[in-house]
């Protein structure tokens, strides 16, 4: 377990807690060649060598970092620099560095950050690439291998736990092992938050490098309290603080279920007062590492270390309004969001939803269990009253406090359960209706339940301003756990919940659980693009036809003002999108985009409901004169040349004709997208109305996870 650390971390009570609590660290700044080689030729090794001293006196390990990066390198590096050259340096650097500190420093990030999952051939346009393609990856390995055969070497990188990141970084490594270049590990770098992403991604991550027979280290690990980019506390609210030990713990859980593939956890920092997430991606209040500005331990610390002190955590999730079908299929109303997690415990994981009616809860748990037994259950408790749905569709009660109901198999023979055809359906006068249904990797549970808050639910549904608390708790053998995918409701007004408990258990009695309160929520609106090619010239022409219309009429601001018309195609990897505004009165006089007359069009392309935005997910703001400005992650550097668009003033209006291309996925018949569009009116340089078509929390530029859906369809 280890540290990043600076020279001012190893002194005073800094420096006892890290060799109290670590054993150990990496240099976070003093390696790299700004400060090892700011000048050619001129080594300067004092604060380098100051840190491997105090872990060489603390029996710490040692991770050198970083060899060969894209930023803190002098601009000399790459001055009047051809390929040779280029190469000459960088071998002169590495031998230098690796020979300096043979026998301890104990492994190295060779390079860092090379990959670029937005790049045909995956791999980062950086200056290092430009001028020496990959060799400079393959020489910088040879030399510190030949340097120091004994230290382990490294390729290091953030975002692998997402599927895009991680394949471009698997085709790499394993071209480069199948060429004989010594990369001994893998480097995960994992800069998570408390939500986001599951940590199913990144144990899928490791069982994927797994598979290359490489060494793999988490090197950089911390949570940050926030979701997105923009937010900031004053003072961070506790809820979070205990939210953030949940989610070490559960990281933890998949690091110790991985410890044959792991040699290594390092958190990036050993305490709050000296994390880089302090200033990055802004200046404000974060709180992402095991201990206090205090140096006390928080419930991160505890979630690492004995989770039995952790407090308990209440989960929130939001149940949009709906009535699936109860046949144990998975409707196309559930494929509207993705499932809130219950983390797996040994080979056992879930998925949970839920959706309200003025019939009671609807609910859905996915199993993921590939063995089956007798006493494989789903115990969904709502508002104290537990129902138990096993996996064999036989009944079951639950001994205890309050009524149980078990629900009982009406048809489909036992046998159906071991494969994947005729599902178990369950039904119980007075109690739920549920089904079961055999799936490739285990089984689904749908059920709808009965609570005291029906009727409230049904008439809040449109205004997402009641629910119910639910528990849903599964056991299994392996305990399952999980994150919110919906935090809270939406809007400004006051919500209530259903307490919910979804239990998952298995037959050898191993448990797992979410636990929180379900909230009622308006629908999810969902609208379908035809596959048409119009042609981009602002004018409707006879394409359009074809795409139903939505239109713009959640207001977010005013109550009154401008409106849109809107309509979607597809073709290839092209989304188009048409808008006919009604607007009189147009404005640009404002230095602010989002304050002047606009569209915006917020496309994300796997539909993940994120709290934040993934790299491909975009915000496309078109203005009435053709302006386009575009938000995402960080630079949006991901989406920001994927839009074109052509505008047109019309009598009382403009028309907004935008192509917006999506290379991350595969456009297909049946496709849903994350979809929203937004109407900007102006007077001057003030905004004074903004309209959506389904996102009433103001928050569509910050996270998208209360975006509409689009499905694509053939005709």
């Amino acid at each position: 377990m280890g540290s990043a650390l600076t020279r001012p971390d190893a002194l005073g009570v800094h420096g006892e807690l890290l060799a109290r609590h670590f054993s150990g660290v990496t240099p976070g700044n003093e390696l790299k060649w700004d400060a090892t080689e700011p000048r050619e030729g001129e080594f300067t090794f004092a604060d380098g060598d100051f840190l491997v001293d105090f872990a060489t006196r603390h029996g710490m390990t040692v991770r050198g970092h970083t060899l060969a990066w894209h930023s803190q390198t002098p601009d000399w590096v790459f001055q009047n620099a051809d390929k040779e050259l280029l190469l000459k340096r960088l071998e002169t650097h590495v031998r230098t560095l690796v020979t300096r500190y043979k026998g301890k420093i104990a492994a190295w990030d060779v390079v860092n950050e090379v990959v670029d999952e937005n790049q045909p051939d995956g791999l980062r346009r950086s200056k290092w690439y430009e001028i020496a393609g990959l060799d400079f990856i393959r020489t910088a390995f040879r030399v510190a291998h030949e340097a120091d055969p004994a230290a382990k070497l490294f390729i290091n990188d953030y975002n692998t736990e997402f599927p895009r990141k991680r394949e471009a970084l698997y085709a790499l490594v394993k071209r480069l092992k199948e060429e004989g270049v010594p990369i001994d590990g893998v480097g995960h770098q994992l800069h998570l938050n408390i939500e986001h992403p599951p940590a199913s991604s990144v144990e899928a991550t490791i069982e994927r490098f797994a598979t290359l027979g490489v060494d793999q280290q988490i090197t950089e690990l911390d949570v940050s309290v926030y979701t997105d980019f923009v937010s900031s506390y004053d003072t961070i609210p506790p809820e979070l603080v205990v939210q953030q030990g949940h989610r070490y713990k559960e990281l933890f859980d998949v690091f110790r279920r991985q410890a044959a593939h792991l040699s290594s956890v390092t958190v990036w920092g050993e305490s709050d007062d000296v994390s880089w997430l302090r200033s990055w991606p802004i200046p404000r209040l974060n709180a992402p590492l095991l201990f206090d500005d205090d140096l006390q331990a928080k419930p991160a610390y505890w979630g690492v270390v004995d989770p039995s002190r952790l407090p308990p955590l209440l989960r929130r999730l939001e149940a949009p309004a709906g009535t699936p079908k109860v046949d144990g299929k998975r409707d196309l109303e559930w494929d509207l969001l993705p499932d809130s997690p219950v983390a797996r415990v040994g080979e056992v994981s879930a998925g949970f939803q839920a959706r309200s009616s003025g019939k009671g809860l609807y609910v859905l748990a996915e199993v993921t269990d590939a063995t089956a037994g007798k006493d494989d259950r789903v115990t969904f408790t709502v508002d104290g009253t537990p129902y138990v749905v096993k996996r064999t569709g036989t009944s079951h009660t639950v001994k205890g406090t309050g009524t149980a109901y078990g629900v009982e198999r009406t048809g489909g023979p036992h046998a159906a359960v071991k494969g994947t055809g005729t599902p178990h359906t369950v039904e119980r006068t007075g109690g739920p209706k549920a089904a079961v249904r055999p799936t490739p990797t285990g089984y689904r549970v749908e059920a709808l339940i009965p609570t005291a808050t029906d009727a409230d639910a049904t008439a809040s549904a449109s205004m997402g301003a009641t629910g119910a608390d639910v528990d849903v708790t599964a056991t299994a053998a392996t305990a399952v756990t999980g994150t919110d995918a919906n935090a809270t409701g939406s809007g400004s007004m006051t919500v209530t919940g259903t307490d919910v408990e979804v239990t998952v258990s298995d037959s050898a009695g191993a448990s797992t659980s979410w636990t929180g309160k379900v909230t009622a929520a308006p629908a999810i609106k969902l609208t379908s693009a035809a596959h048409r090619t119009p042609v981009l010239d602002g004018a409707v022409d006879r394409a359009w036809s074809a795409a139903p219309e939505i239109r713009t009429a959640t207001w977010i601001q005013g109550t009154s003002g401008a409106t849109a018309k809107v309509r979607s195609l597809w073709s290839g990897s092209t989304l188009y999108v048409l808008a006919q505004v009604a607007d009189p009165t147009l404005s640009e006089q404002s230095p602010n985009p989002w304050e002047q007359d606009s569209v915006e069009i917020f496309v994300d392309p796997d539909n993940g409901k994120t709290k934040g935005y993934e790299d491909d997910d975009g915000q496309y703001r078109i203005s009435f004169s053709g302006r386009i400005t575009v938000g995402g992650t960080f630079d949006a550097g991901g989406v920001k040349d994927h839009v074109k668009a052509v505008t047109r003033t019309v009598p009382g209006g403009y028309v907004v004709e935008a192509a917006i291309d999506l290379p991350t996925i595969t456009l297909a018949p049946g496709t849903l997208l994350g979809f929203d569009t937004q109407v900007n009116d102006a007077a001057g340089t003030t905004r004074t109305s903004a309209v959506t078509w389904n996102d009433n929390t103001n928050r569509s530029y910050l996270d998208t996870s209360h975006w509409g859906v689009l499905r694509l369809t053939q005709g």
